[in-house]
């Protein structure tokens, strides 16, 4: 698809090129061997963006024009910069692959000279990691992302019986610059591991814990042998930051290479992995990370921004990341990491049928002062954090306008990301998620396939509560959003919102497949204050706690849409508000287990709107079942003022426990005012 994609833009470049000429638009070639004629063809971008600033001085370029880059791979020492300088008000500048191949923009580098050592593990010796020249987190074999060598601390084997013996020091004024002293009970066996590690070794262990919706990742200050305990120094844990039990592992110590496909890297330049299955030291390719942590940079000023640049059909990959030695978290979405890349005040940019793989942090981030720019037909994978990133997460006050000079004429909005694959995340961040709207407005998530990540698919605002939010007018739609949670963080949604975020649609979308460690996997989730929210044509299915959930909010509209097969309950609500929390209205809800369509306590309490809405429950071989509604039947519930024209009735789907959810013609639901839509529109677009 993406080759054929390729084919297609450069034919139509070259159609637009007669124009172009007509137009006084130029063309220049970039390839790794350099060949060409001279002076129109350079080794590197970064050669062919120098020679259009030069000639752009001397008056020899006008207008809009073309990069051609040949196929090849092309080595990022530095990350592969645009300025204001290099777009123009005359035109779009197009950096396009070349149709027959594919240009691959990489900082990483291949390690060679391995042998078999001792138990089956491979050994190779890396000179400048002896001499402290390199170090890295992040290993790639054959395009895998190998995993560094862990213990895990699964039904407390290795560390605490109880999340709650944890303990800190008691917080002093400056502890959010100092830190507090931390520690963690071990068992026996695993002190029996530490205990052979030097100061060094030790310090170059980190432990990564999982709280509710975040996590923490700290290295190693020092082993109390005497009472068992791990010390750890970092910024103190709140109230919300708890630890769940069960989820701890620690990382990067040798005697932790204990399963195949991990590796280990000493600082003598000792670089130890344990192969796979049937993989083989004749055709085996180890990538690191070495030279950048960001990739791609389009970065303009205040009031003079990069504009109209394109880049078509390009790769980037192997960015690195380290861990800082005062460690990382707890934060929500991981949202203090960066990205490898990163546009600031920007306009008009698009990236189109690009890639972006095995990266360290975040892949994309339309990050300060970008407007009407575009990600489209891409692929962001394999990252150690998120995918996307739109705009800032900075504590701002709106009323005061800002807390930094330049916040507002540098604001964020009505950008696009269209038609991409994002998934993989979260591989060392798993707090990370798919895509992560802050403080930004009028933005478009549309037809992306997105899974694969430990937190959630999509999250939409930063303002916790009802106050001023910038987060407003953004789409979520036609959007197909699975496997989101792997089972270790909780309090997640397939889509996410918080703050008021008025006129944001939530439609169309697919969600599947939200799983949580505890509570709180959950498939539209309106959280701190979500308002004037319209969730309509969704179809939603197999969530962990609910396919709904409201926290808190106002005035918020879920109509016309499919929730099934919500695992522990179908709809939930948790605060009782005086204004109206939301309206649930034309929907089908279907669920075969348990018998309670809704939790008992606050739903007879609660500001709602519920009518003319379809509900079911069904065993596996499609017969009625009982439910009630929080212990009410349903005439108990009607008499409360809740649906009081909805129906107990099977909606008719074709198969829904083979996801299958069209409608049969005899359908019921016509009844409630439901009006069918073509969930196979979620997703990437047909070609």
């Amino acid at each position: 698809m993406m080759k054929k994609i390729l084919v297609l833009t450069f034919l139509l470049s070259l159609c637009c090129g007669i124009s172009y000429a007509q137009a006084k638009t130029w063309e220049l070639t970039v390839s790794p061997e350099g060949r060409g004629p001279t002076g129109t063809t350079f080794k590197s971008v970064t050669e062919a963006r120098d020679a259009i600033r030069k000639m752009r001085k001397e008056g020899k370029l006008q207008g809009a024009g073309r990069v051609t880059i040949h196929g090849g791979h092309y080595l990022l020492t530095e990350p592969l910069r645009f300025t204001a300088e290099d777009g123009t008000e005359e035109g779009v500048v197009h950096y396009v692959a070349h149709p027959m191949g594919k240009p691959l923009f990489s900082a990483g580098e291949k390690i060679t000279g391995w042998t078999a050592g001792e138990n089956g593990i491979w050994q190779t010796k890396l000179p400048e990691v002896a001499a402290g020249k390199w170090y890295f987190e992040q290993l790639f074999i054959g395009g895998r992302r190998a995993k560094r060598a862990t213990l895990r601390g699964e039904e407390d084997k290795l560390f605490i019986a109880k999340p709650e013996d944890v303990r800190q020091d008691k917080p002093v004024p400056n502890a959010k610059a100092s830190g507090v002293l931390q520690y963690l009970k071990i068992s026996d066996s695993l002190l029996a591991k530490l205990a052979k590690l030097s100061e060094e070794e030790l310090a170059d262990t980190y432990f990564l814990i999982h709280h509710k919706w975040n996590s923490t990742r700290r290295h190693i200050l020092r082993l109390d042998k005497e009472k068992k305990e791990l010390v750890f120094r970092g910024k103190p844990y709140s109230s919300w930051a708890g630890w769940q039990k069960g989820i701890y592992q620690l990382e990067n110590f040798k005697d932790a290479l204990d399963e195949p496909g991990e590796w280990f890297l000493a600082r003598d330049g000792m670089l130890y992995y344990k192969p796979l299955p049937g993989e083989k030291l004749t055709t085996f390719e180890a990538i690191a990370p070495k030279h950048c942590e960001e990739l791609l940079l389009l970065r303009g000023e205040p009031g003079k921004p990069v504009k109209n640049i394109s880049l078509t059909g390009l790769t980037f990959n192997y960015s690195k990341v380290s861990v800082p030695r005062g460690g990382d978290g707890p934060s929500q979405a991981a949202n203090y990491l960066s990205a490898a890349v990163i546009l600031d005040h920007a306009e008009n940019i698009v990236l189109r049928d690009c890639e972006f793989s095995h990266l360290g942090r975040y892949g994309v981030w339309f990050r300060a002062g970008v407007q009407n720019c575009t990600l489209a037909n891409s692929r962001v994978s394999d990252t150690g954090g998120g995918g996307v990133r739109i705009g800032e997460t900075a504590r701002i006050n709106i009323d005061k306008k800002t807390t930094r000079a330049d916040y507002q004429p540098a604001l964020t909005k009505n950008n696009t990301v269209h038609n991409c694959i994002i998934r993989d995340g979260g591989k060392l961040y798993p707090d990370a998620v798919g895509v992560l709207v802050g403080h930004s407005g009028g933005n478009k998530v549309l037809h992306n396939d997105i899974s694969n990540f430990a937190y959630s698919g999509v999250s939409v605002g930063w303002v916790w509560g009802y106050g001023k939010s910038l987060a407003i007018k953004n789409s979520v739609e036609f959007n197909r959003i699975h496997h989101i949670g792997d089972g270790r963080l909780s309090d997640m949604g397939g889509v996410y919102l918080l703050s008021p975020t008025q006129g944001t649609r939530v439609c169309n979308n697919v969600i599947h497949d939200v799983i949580s460690k505890t509570y709180g996997g959950w498939g539209l989730y309106t959280d701190e204050g979500s308002s004037d929210v319209l969730m309509e044509n969704n179809l939603v299915y197999r969530c962990k706690s609910s396919n709904f959930h409201q926290h808190y909010g106002k005035d918020n509209v879920i109509r016309n849409n499919i929730l099934a097969f919500g695992k522990e309950y179908q709809l939930q609500a948790t605060r009782v508000e005086q204004h109206t929390s939301f309206t649930f209205e034309n929907n089908i809800v279907l669920f075969t287990t348990p018998s309670e369509l809704l939790p008992k306590g606050r739903w007879e309490k609660l500001n709602i709107k519920m009518n003319k809405n379809c509900y079911w429950r069904m065993t596996a071989d499609g017969k009625p079942s009982p439910f009630t509604f929080g212990g009410k039947t349903f005439e108990q519930w009607q008499k409360l003022g809740r649906d009081a024209d909805s129906i107990l009735a099977d909606p008719l789907f074709v198969a829904p426990l083979k996801d299958d959810f069209r409608l049969q013609e005899n359908s019921p639901v016509k009844k409630i005012g439901f009006k069918p839509f073509d969930y196979s529109r979620a997703g990437l677009e047909k070609e």
